[in-house]
């Protein structure tokens, strides 16, 4: 039985690491999570460093550790990979993320050496489901008493104590499997109410918050389930269904009833159109979402084949998938930015290279290893329940990397911990190892504490600079340029030279400054701007601007195209191109500038820009050809029939760019009989 009395400080080491540290949340970030998290994580694991060093003789470490080993590989090759990317500091707090579920990892396996601290983890981690599930819950009790839940896109206002619905919703999933260990196997009358409820609870949340990938994970953990059980009970001849406990037959029947009841509310709050496009984009890879993920996972894997055996460095995908383009991504409104690709293996690949990825898989490829082995050494029902929820809650954590981010978590680094070190710890026991005491432990306990008080000094800064980001963003959104400049002063720091989305710091401000027209100070930014996301359009595109009012018109033209190399629709420097062109006389090249652009555009400026071009142009056109100044002097009183006579020409010939006086004739003609 999985059944032991604790001391009262392992309740309580345990209990702040799985209940509240996951829970802690801070309105006063652009992320509420990330950053405060961390840092609870820091202060955690000083204290718990502090308390190993002072009690060392106790601690023990696997005489076989090679998860560890490995995971040691992986936190010093990491390193290195900070010092090839170009963004350095976001490379270090990736790096520190790494470092993390390394120390916490190393610290749990010599603490959780014995079967007796696996009770108060099932505790903590059903306590945790439970607050997680009352508090989605009553996000969606709201939302429906406003009268407002329309399934799935509703769904995205259930949050919790999380900054998105699907953060919410894996979190939920890592802490679900070991309600269902309480409902079964702790005696305890409240644990029981307990799990059972938390179970019911977060079941139903996990369906109807239409989270895809949270679907995937769930049928396909019960399948391993059921594949583990037929396997374990293969060879007994004897099995009948009166031999399953009645726990198991109550929890299987509230299952059906949960099923039933997700059915009615489907039925009675679902936009049937959106909820039957949300399902068919799981396996439909030409819209929505999985076209988004797919799109972005094609460019990974070209950023993959420029570099593959180290990578771009950690921390650099962000900046790097900015040259790709944003051509078939929801990217193309150019005012949105990925932060990371929906794929863990792949980001590491493509930051960290085939080294990297290699040595991230083994250390799962070992976990699961292992875990299989336990499962088939396991000596009670009980035990064989425990390991096949780990295994549960591994498989989830896998299938999640493939299409989300969960390894940047602090959360979910806490999860992994507590997973890898009872996997570790039991495989040490059913294989006979003994534990060891190295002597230079102490030492390496030491290193530690230097790390991570450096790690808190960066993260604490971070969270500082993105407090003042998210200032500088409510003041850009005021148009308040003088408070932009202010908090992008106190944001901009060593650690924080960009914004989560890897928009440049420098930028920000450069545009309040050019809004100020102060357009010397507004250069200075631009070109730091530009040094740090070299690829970024609005970079390139403001930095172009300034070029131009500077009076270098080469360098205006030249940043411009490379804007427009990387995004052939962006409409506002096609259109900053067109002017300047027109400024320097080059009227063809001012027009061609402007036929890259859908003549649907809801850009104010473009039919003004187009009227003016186009004047010009036909005026040139129609001192050499009589026969075309009297259309030249109509048009001129009646301007708005520019715009008419350049969609006729894009019809007759989309090829040419530049007007013919052949051309204009044919379009005015086409005009002229189109408007008899």
């Amino acid at each position: 039985m999985i059944i032991a009395k604790s001391t009262r400080l392992q309740i309580l080491w345990i209990g702040i690491l799985i209940i509240i540290l996951p829970i802690i949340c801070s309105n006063s970030t652009l992320d509420p999570d990330l950053y405060i998290r961390f840092i609870g994580l820091s202060i955690y694991l000083i204290i718990l460093t502090i308390y190993v060093i002072i009690n060392i003789n106790n601690y023990k470490i696997l005489s076989d550790p090679k998860i560890l080993l490995v995971y040691l590989l992986f936190v010093i090759y990491t390193f290195f990979c900070i010092f090839i990317t170009r963004n350095i500091t976001d490379g270090i707090f990736e790096w520190i993320k790494i470092l993390y579920g390394f120390i916490l990892l190393f610290l749990l396996s010599g603490l959780i050496k014995n079967i007796k601290l696996e009770l108060d983890i099932v505790k903590s981690f059903t306590l945790l489901c439970f607050i997680l599930s009352i508090s989605g819950a009553i996000d969606l009790f709201k939302i429906i008493l406003h009268g407002k839940l329309i399934i799935p896109l509703s769904t995205y206002q259930v949050t919790s104590f999380y900054g998105h619905r699907n953060l919410y919703c894996q979190m939920l999933f890592f802490s679900f499997p070991f309600t269902l260990i309480s409902s079964l196997y702790i005696k305890k009358r409240f644990w029981k109410i307990t799990g059972f409820s938390s179970f019911v609870i977060s079941l139903f949340l996990l369906i109807i918050l239409s989270n895809r990938a949270t679907w995937i994970v769930l049928i396909a953990g019960f399948l391993s389930l059921i594949i583990f059980y037929l396997i374990h009970y293969s060879g007994n001849l004897h099995f009948h269904y009166k031999n399953i406990s009645s726990g198991k037959k109550i929890l299987f029947l509230v299952t059906v009833f949960v099923l039933i009841f997700v059915f009615i509310i489907y039925r009675n709050y679902t936009n049937v159109t959106s909820l039957q496009t949300h399902a068919k984009d799981i396996v439909d890879f030409n819209k929505g979402s999985t076209k988004d993920r797919l799109e972005l996972w094609t460019r990974t894997i070209q950023m993959i084949k420029e570099k593959p055996l180290f990578g771009q460095g950690l921390g650099n995908w962000k900046i790097e998938i900015l040259k790709y383009g944003n051509k078939g991504l929801v990217s193309e409104d150019h005012n949105t930015f990925y932060q990371r690709p929906h794929n863990d293996f792949l980001w590491i690949m493509s930051e960290c290279g085939l080294t990297g990825i290699l040595l991230f898989a083994t250390i799962w490829i070992i976990t699961i290893v292992y875990i299989v082995q336990i499962l088939f050494k396991c000596k009670s029902n009980e035990e064989f329940f425990f390991y096949n929820m780990l295994f549960f809650v591994i498989l989830g954590y896998l299938i999640f990397s493939f299409f989300s981010f969960p390894r940047e978590r602090a959360e979910t680094i806490i999860v992994t911990s507590f997973i890898l070190g009872l996997t570790m710890n039991k495989h040490n026991e059913i294989r006979g190892k003994k534990y060891a005491n190295p002597r230079l432990i102490k030492l390496f306990l030491y290193l530690i504490l230097i790390l991570i008080s450096a790690s808190l000094y960066i993260i604490y800064s971070r969270y500082l600079s993105d407090i003042h980001m998210k200032n500088a963003l409510i003041a850009k959104e005021n148009k308040n340029y003088t408070a932009i400049i202010k908090e992008i002063n106190k944001a901009n720091s060593i650690f924080y030279p960009t914004d989560p989305f890897s928009t440049p710091l420098s930028w920000y401000r450069g545009s309040a400054f050019f809004n100020l027209n102060k357009t010397d100070m507004a250069l200075k930014d631009f070109e730091e701007a530009y040094q740090i996301s070299p690829y970024h359009i609005h970079v390139l595109n403001n930095l172009a601007s300034c070029y131009e009012l500077k009076g270098e018109h080469d360098n205006s033209i030249r940043f411009y195209k490379k804007a427009l190399t990387i995004a052939p629709n962006f409409e506002e420097a096609w259109l900053n191109l067109c002017a300047v062109y027109f400024n320097l006389g080059q009227t063809d090249s001012a027009y061609q500038a402007l036929t890259n652009i859908d003549t649907k555009t809801k850009n104010p400026k473009y039919k003004k820009f187009l009227t003016v071009v186009m004047k010009s142009e036909f005026g040139n056109i129609a001192k050499t050809n009589p026969s075309l100044q009297k259309w030249y002097k109509l048009f001129n009183k009646e301007p708005d029939k520019y715009f008419k006579i350049h969609q006729i020409r894009l019809t007759i010939n989309k090829n040419i760019s530049i007007f013919t006086d052949t051309l204009l004739l044919k379009s005015i003609f086409t005009f002229k009989t189109d408007t008899l």
